[in-house]
């Protein structure tokens, strides 16, 4: 099984020197891939309609291209994930664009994971709309696909509409794409669509969600299946304070870590990613001394 860890960019300085620290010593450490999470804007929750997810206006990202670009040319081995690009928010031809270019410019080292999202305010500001991402999604992975694999092409979907042009430079390899997020949309999606899916949160929760998986994958008629990449990002489980549903303050995993991971390579998992943020850390030398400190249980 592969081990990654997510880029803590909501709880470390941001800077070039943040960036070059915990990609070297995350390769190191021995881990296999740096998970990059991503947003465009960090929206306010000072509106009418309430915003869900987990972030807001404090949260730091860096956009993952430009940030795999810059970790790949530090490092030699370790390789790169969005986790998750917001797919339907961005035009297409150019998340093509910008990921053949990291995928290129790192060796073949990017795995795009890709997901639909919560926030509407970066979706308005970007000028899609957002009670349309699943379809729009759904008519971008394919395309994606082809302008990594073609030359010129003529493309009618949906949403999307190229008239005879070509991406150049294409990348030398396939880029992995996987699907992140929860319920059947994403599942059937992922099982028409991707080489991977991607669990957030507890293994039980993961165990139902794989469940359905599966049957999605079983129906689609794929030839393929059997090498479908499963991963699970493991998000400590909150304490039971009756906070929101995204509380932002955790008890450290080490003690489930390794019971996760044996429980997930058992249900077939074959990634899975180590989550440092919501636990107090402030520096990048604390968020690498806790994955220092999980290696050495995995190991």
């Amino acid at each position: 099984m592969k081990l990654g860890i997510l880029y803590p960019s909501t709880e470390i300085e941001s800077s070039d020197r943040s960036a070059r620290a915990f990609c070297q010593g995350a390769e190191e450490l021995g881990y296999d891939f740096i998970a990059l999470g991503d947003h465009v804007l960090a929206a306010s929750r000072d509106r009418e309609e309430p915003l869900w997810g987990p972030y807001d206006e404090t949260d730091a990202f860096h956009d993952p291209f430009v940030l795999a670009g810059f970790m790949a040319a530090l490092t030699q081995r370790i390789s790169f994930s969005t986790s998750v690009l917001i797919l339907p928010q961005r035009q297409t031809a150019l998340v093509a664009r910008q990921a053949a270019d990291a995928a290129i410019l790192s060796g073949n080292r990017l795995r795009l994971g890709v997901g639909v999202g919560w926030n509407t305010v970066e979706y308005e500001a970007m000028g899609q709309p957002f009670d349309r991402r699943g379809r729009r999604a759904n008519d971008q992975i394919p395309l994606l696909r082809r302008l990594w694999r073609e030359g010129v092409i003529t493309h009618e979907g949906t949403t999307e509409r190229i008239d005879r042009a070509a991406l150049m430079p294409r990348p030398t390899a396939d880029i992995p794409i996987w699907i992140g997020g929860n319920g059947d949309a994403a599942f059937r999606r992922a099982a028409a669509h991707a080489d991977g899916f991607m669990f957030a949160g507890s293994i039980a929760n993961a165990r139902r969600g794989l469940d359905r998986l599966r049957v999605q994958l079983e129906t689609s008629e794929r030839t393929d299946a059997a090498e479908f990449g499963l991963e699970l990002v493991m998000i400590p489980p909150a304490p039971d304070r009756g906070e929101k549903r995204w509380p932002k303050s955790r008890p450290e995993f080490l003690e489930g870590v390794a019971a996760t991971i044996d429980a997930w390579r058992e249900l077939g998992g074959t990634h899975a990613t180590v989550f440092t943020t919501w636990m107090g850390f402030a520096a990048v030398d604390e968020h690498l001394a806790y994955a220092e400190r999980i290696r050495g249980l995995v190991d």
